[in-house]
């Protein structure tokens, strides 16, 4: 366990905690209800989940029950409220079994296997996820089957139990070993990703919002060697969901930027340089700058690398005149990427100032302006390109 510092640093508070053999995956959760966080974990040898229960000081215990048999060899596991009883819930893929396990929550930290589980997905299924797919308010699953090359969509019929969306399997590239959830073309509808270890690339299925899907323009998207495990997040703060893979042969991290339309492609200085052999891989603030870094956990150097996000701020101007006004000194609002930030403004040819929304300019000629702001960061980045607002002062009549 290691507890942040909130500055990017972390610090492990005491001795590790035993859980079952061979632990592939690990997922937080509150589920006593305290409203303190839990753990648990697919353990893959003992084919069973862990549930551990968090004392709001960063240590835990084992729940009642624990640990709970689930299918073989359980890789990853997704928590959602599968029957919408408030209670958070497990699914595991079971990469040994063919099939995954839902285990429902009591609210107090016990599980039970739902009525229908297991229930037969692709084969091999490394990887789960869990999202509303279809729109009808129930979540849903998907997996990643590696030796079928497809993923497989399980609509949820909101009391626990799970059929496959028709259509499904769905064809992606060679040997999926991750899967992903989100909406990557910004049109309400949840799409999915995964990253194919074999054919070195990214394939990118548009969701319909009925629970199908169909290959994205320009999908599959290259990345490194051998991708384990892929996320999403907007890491270049344009409100845009972006990809980020773990590519386990080149011990490095592919950032793919994605564009309005749903199209991606790498990011500057892409790929980054992490530890032997990543494994995962996550997307958070963790300095609590604003900005979503990423870290993989290392499985040969035995280490977790950190990558910080360096993205300078964007700055959007969100009020004020844009074409001619009688007001001579007029006010403008606007914001930044980051909550953060600080603002210098300036008119015309004068220094940056600093400044906040709103900013009320000093009392100007009649004639055409233009007004200029850029937001700082917690960390002193400035943004390159200010955001600007040309407009014209005019004589009442």
């Amino acid at each position: 366990m290691l507890l942040a510092d909130g500055a990017g640093g972390f610090a492990a508070p005491g001795a590790p905690v035993a859980v079952g053999t061979h632990p592939h995956c690990v997922a937080i959760a509150d589920f006593n209800r305290d409203g303190r966080a839990d753990l648990a974990t697919a353990n893959n040898d003992s084919s069973d989940v862990s549930v551990l229960l968090g004392n709001g000081a960063g240590g835990f215990s084992p729940a009642a029950g624990s640990p709970v048999t689930v299918g073989t060899n359980p890789t990853t596991l997704t928590i959602g409220d599968f029957n919408r009883d408030g209670k958070a819930d497990l699914a595991t893929s079971n990469e040994g079994s063919d099939n995954i396990t839902v285990l429902l929550g009591n609210g107090a930290g016990g599980f039970a296997t739902t009525s229908g589980s297991p229930i037969p997905v692709g084969t091999h299924p490394t990887w789960i996820v869990s999202g509303d797919l279809n729109r009808d308010g129930k979540r849903d699953l998907a997996t990643a089957n590696r030796d079928s090359n497809n993923v497989t969509v399980l609509l949820g019929d909101g009391a626990g139990g799970f059929a496959p969306a028709p259509r499904s399997p769905f064809a992606v590239g060679s040997v999926p070993h991750s899967v992903a959830i989100g909406d990557l073309n910004s049109d309400g509808r949840l799409d999915l990703a995964t990253g194919n270890q074999a054919s070195n690339d990214v394939t990118v299925l548009r969701g319909n919002g009925a629970g199908s899907f169909s290959p994205a323009p320009a999908s599959p998207f290259a990345v490194g060697t051998l991708p384990t495990a892929i996320a999403i997040g907007d890491l270049n703060a344009d409100q845009r969901p972006d990809l980020a893979t773990a590519d386990r042969t080149d011990d490095r991290v592919t950032v793919l930027l994605g564009t309005r339309a749903g199209r991606f492609s790498a990011g500057p200085g892409s790929p980054f340089a992490v530890g032997d052999r990543p494994r995962s891989i996550t997307i958070a603030d963790v300095n609590g700058d604003g900005r979503p870094d990423i870290a993989t956990p290392n499985e040969w150097s035995n280490n977790v690398s950190l990558l910080l996000n360096t993205t300078p701020p964007n700055t959007k101007i969100t009020s004020g005149p844009s074409g001619s006004t009688r007001n001579r000194t007029p006010a403008f609002g606007f914001r930044s990427t980051e909550s953060n930030s600080s603002y210098a403004c300036r008119v015309d040819g004068g220094r940056f100032r600093d400044c906040s929304s709103p900013h009320k300019a000093s009392r100007l000629s009649y004639g055409h302006h233009t007004f200029k702001v850029r937001a700082i960061d917690g960390s002193g980045s400035t943004d390159p390109t200010p955001a600007k607002r040309r407009f014209r002062v005019v004589r009442r009549r």
